[in-house]
């Protein structure tokens, strides 16, 4: 009688190998996936509000050096035939409607002829600059 000889499968502890060894690779790819995921939204989070800091800062330093400023106070600053910006709850309003988002601090502090801006945001963002009044 003949016996068949045939060694073209797999047996039961290679097979429990190739799965152990699949699984381990999927949970490390997983993660670094879950990691690259996270990165990305605490990234984006804090491009957007530093993106809300610098839009802020700009208009209001034009605001500055185009029309004559008649208040400025610790977070209120007001403009003559213009806008006013002040800080209520976290979010910056011009002339009472809602401006920008999440802020921490709006500092203004008035020198002489100069006016010293600080701009946080909550997640740590800032934004410092000084103009001269004309």
């Amino acid at each position: 009688m003949k016996r068949l000889h045939n060694e073209k499968g797999l047996t039961l502890v290679e097979l429990l190998a190739v799965i152990a060894i699949s699984g381990i690779i999927i949970v490390f790819i997983m993660s670094i996936h879950i990691f690259v995921q996270k990165q990305y939204k605490s990234q984006s989070i804090d491009a957007r509000h530093l993106t809300d800091v610098t839009i802020a800062a700009k208009a209001i330093t034009t605001e500055i050096r185009t029309k004559e400023v008649t208040t400025v106070e610790q977070s209120k600053i007001v403009f003559e035939n213009g806008p006013t910006y002040e800080l209520v709850n976290n979010v910056l309003k011009k002339d009472d409607a809602d401006y920008i988002y999440e802020i921490a601090e709006f500092i203004l502090d008035e020198e002489n002829d100069k006016i010293s801006l600080r701009i946080v945001s909550t997640t740590g963002q800032q934004i410092e600059t000084e103009s001269m009044i004309r």
